[in-house]
């Protein structure tokens, strides 16, 4: 587990990165800059297509959780 912070709209978040292939994949990436949108449940953005195991994948979310899969980067927050 590897604490960081994501910045957002002048905003810091803590967040923790697990020891998956999706999450070292993501922090190889760092830092980085993309333009994010605001929906009712994430945040969200166009990102190159990211590596990941299907075995560490999960059913569903959780607030808090980052997604980087297939060209998209979310930061999901309301469900």
């Amino acid at each position: 587990m590897k604490n960081i912070i994501l910045q957002i709209d002048g905003v810091s978040i803590p967040a923790v990165l697990n020891d998956t292939v999706a999450a070292r994949d993501f922090e190889k990436r760092i830092p980085f800059k993309i333009t994010c949108h605001k929906s009712d449940m994430d945040y969200y953005g166009s990102t190159a297509i990211g590596f990941y195991n299907p075995l560490e994948t999960q059913s569903g979310w959780k607030n808090g959780d980052i997604s980087l899969a297939d060209g998209w980067l979310a930061l999901l927050y309301g469900g």
